[in-house]
C-alpha cells in the first residue's frame, strides 16, 4: 500500500491560505497510478498526483495523473515533488526534472523554482467592447495607462490591465473569451491589476481552463508584459505576485529573472510548499 503525501503549493503567505493541492506518491507500480490519482482527487481534493518514478541527488523523474488520465507536465506537481524529496535531504539545490519536457530547477530562499525561459510582449489589436463583454466589466474598469498586449514564452496569452475593482468584479464569459482569443491569435487571457502589489487572474477556455488559481508558466508570460510596458527597470528582478485572490483561492508565485531591452530573460518561477497529511493509501474501497 503506497503512501501518498498531500501538499499545498503556492499558498499565499504568510497566511498560508489558498494555493493548489497536490499529492505525491512513491513506490507505486505503474498499474496503480490511475487508481491512486482517482482516490486522491475524490478523497482529498488533489486534482493532480505526482508519481516519483526515479531520482538521485541531481535529478528526478516524474509522471502526473488526474482522476481521469495521465496528463502532461505539471510545474506545480514538479515543485511539490522536489520539496518532498528535499525535505528528506535527498536532493541537491540544483536538479534536473525529467517530465515530458526536461526542465532545470534550483533552490532559492528555501523554495524550488523551475526555469521557464524568456518572455516577450507584442502589440495587438483588441476590440475594447469585446474585451469588456468577455470579462463582463465596464470601460471604466480598464486601466488605460497600460496597453493590451500579447505576451508569450512559447504560446501567447492576451494581457489586459484592469483597475483593482475591475479585477475583483470580472466574471469571464468563456464563449466570448474564446472569441477574443481567436480574434487576437492568443491561447489564454491574463487580466491583471498593476496598482500596488501586482495581482492577476487567468482563464483559457481554448485549453479547457475555466480559471486557474496557480499558473507558473502564465506568470512567466506576465513577466514579459511587465518588462515591455516599463513596470520594471533593467537588471535582475525578484518579484512576488498574487493570483486568484478575487475568487477566494489566493496563490502567491515568485519569479527570478533579468529585464533587458523590454524583455524578461532567464525566468525562474517557484513558490512555497506546505505539508498536509501523510496517507496510508489503500486501493480497496
Amino acid at each position: 500500500m503506497p503512501e501518498s503525501y498531500i501538499y499545498t503549493v503556492y499558498p499565499d503567505y504568510p497566511s498560508a491560505t489558498g494555493g493548489k493541492v497536490i499529492a505525491v506518491c512513491e513506490d507505486a507500480s505503474e498499474t496503480e497510478f490511475q487508481s491512486i490519482a482517482k482516490q486522491n482527487a475524490s478523497r482529498y481534493g488533489a486534482p493532480i498526483t505526482a508519481f516519483i518514478t526515479e531520482y538521485g541527488q541531481d535529478h528526478v523523474s516524474l509522471r502526473f495523473f488526474n482522476a481521469q488520465k495521465e496528463k502532461g507536465d505539471s510545474d506545480s506537481g514538479a515543485i511539490v515533488a522536489l520539496a518532498h524529496l528535499r525535505s528528506r535531504g535527498e536532493l541537491d539545490e540544483a536538479v534536473q526534472v525529467n517530465m515530458q519536457e526536461v526542465m532545470p530547477a534550483r533552490l532559492e530562499q528555501g523554495m524550488y523554482h523551475l526555469k521557464q525561459g524568456d518572455a516577450t510582449a507584442l502589440s495587438v489589436e483588441a476590440d475594447l467592447d469585446l474585451v469588456c463583454e468577455a470579462l463582463q466589466i465596464d470601460r471604466t474598469d480598464l486601466d488605460l495607462r497600460y496597453p493590451i498586449m500579447a505576451a508569450s514564452t512559447s504560446r501567447p496569452n492576451l494581457v489586459v490591465p484592469l483597475t483593482a475593482e475591475g479585477l475583483r468584479s470580472a466574471k469571464p464569459n468563456l464563449e466570448l473569451v474564446t472569441d477574443l482569443n481567436n480574434a487576437t491569435g492568443t491561447r489564454g487571457l491574463i487580466f491583471v491589476c498593476l496598482e500596488g502589489e501586482i495581482s492577476f487572474r487567468y482563464t483559457a477556455p481554448l485549453k479547457n481552463i475555466v480559471e486557474d488559481n496557480a499558473a507558473s508558466n502564465t506568470y512567466a508570460t506576465l513577466c514579459g508584459y511587465l518588462a515591455k510596458v516599463g513596470i520594471l527597470e533593467d537588471g535582475s528582478q525578484r518579484l512576488s505576485v498574487t493570483q486568484a485572490v478575487a475568487i477566494k483561492k489566493p496563490s502567491r508565485l515568485n519569479a527570478l529573472f533579468t529585464v533587458q531591452n523590454g524583455e524578461a530573460q532567464d525566468i525562474w518561477v517557484g513558490g512555497l510548499v506546505t505539508r498536509q497529511d501523510v496517507l496510508d493509501l489503500s486501493l480497496e474501497d
